[in-house]
This record gives structure tokens, sequence and C-alpha cells, in this order.
């Protein structure tokens, strides 16, 4: 039986512009709170000279490198963090880019996904150290599609 021919669909008009612009508002929030973290982390451990050397390369450099985030260890290692930041719970899913999966598979034993939870409700913090391919299931939600043939009408 055909379940969809009693259903309606309902057309709705949705500001993608406005989505897109609170998104972004969030993301960059949570990497903030990162950053100073951080810091505070580094200073705490007794290692200011690090601390200061913390960098928001998303906002300094651009978008695209893989990560948000470039800190260190205690040691002195390098951390590239990419931040995550949701409003919600720590169990609620989020999107990483084909980009950023390579990135945590190239330099795994220095990468971390920093998941930032419940933003402006008392931030809860926990990080996926290593390869997104093996600390997160990736399900594909969208391809990029090229035409294999061009038809003209």
């Amino acid at each position: 039986p055909d379940r969809t021919k009693n259903q309606s669909r309902v057309a709705r008009t949705v500001d993608f512009n406005a989505i897109e612009a609170l998104n972004s508002e969030r993301g960059r929030a949570g990497e903030l709170l990162v950053v100073e973290r951080e810091r505070r982390v580094l200073t705490w451990q007794g290692r200011p000279d690090l601390a200061g050397r913390v960098r928001h390369v998303s906002v300094e450099d651009g978008d695209g490198l893989g990560f948000d985030v470039k800190s260190f260890t205690r040691q002195g290692q390098e951390r590239y963090l990419e931040v995550k930041t949701t409003v919600r719970s720590e169990r609620q899913p989020f999107y990483v880019s084909a980009n950023e999966v390579e990135f945590s598979a190239k330099v795994p034993e220095h990468f971390s996904l920093v998941r930032v939870f419940r933003l402006g409700r008392g931030p809860g913090f926990y990080e996926l150290h290593g390869s997104l391919r093996d600390t997160a299931t990736l399900v594909p939600d969208s391809y990029i599609a090229r035409p294999l043939h061009r038809q003209v009408s």
C-alpha cells in the first residue's frame, strides 16, 4: 500500500542565512572557550610560556586547516584541536568535514576533537583523541555531485 498517498507536504520558509550566522556565532564562542581553557590549563601546569603560544588558527589564519586551535601538551608537543559546539547535550551528533577527518587521520597522536556542549548553560567539555575514523561513527550525510553527461534542452 502507498502510505504517502494520504500524506501532504507542507512548504515552509527557512532563513538559512540566519541559521548559518547563529551556528557560526556559537562555533566561535565554543572555540574561544577552548582557547581560554587551554591557556588556563597550561598556566596551571606551570607552562605559561606555552599558554602564550596557544593560537586560534581558524580566526588568525582562516578555516580549512582541519583544526581550529593549536595548543600544546605540558611537555611541549603540539596539539591540534577541532572544536564542535552545541547548546544541547553531549550526546548531540555533530558534523565533521572530510578535511577534518583526513587531518585527524594524518596526525592522530596530536589531534583531538573537543566537544563543547550546553553552551550558555554552564558548558561542558569532552575530547576524542586521535583519528576520527577510530573515535567516532562517521555516517555520510551529503555528497558532491558532478553530472556525467549534460543534456541540453
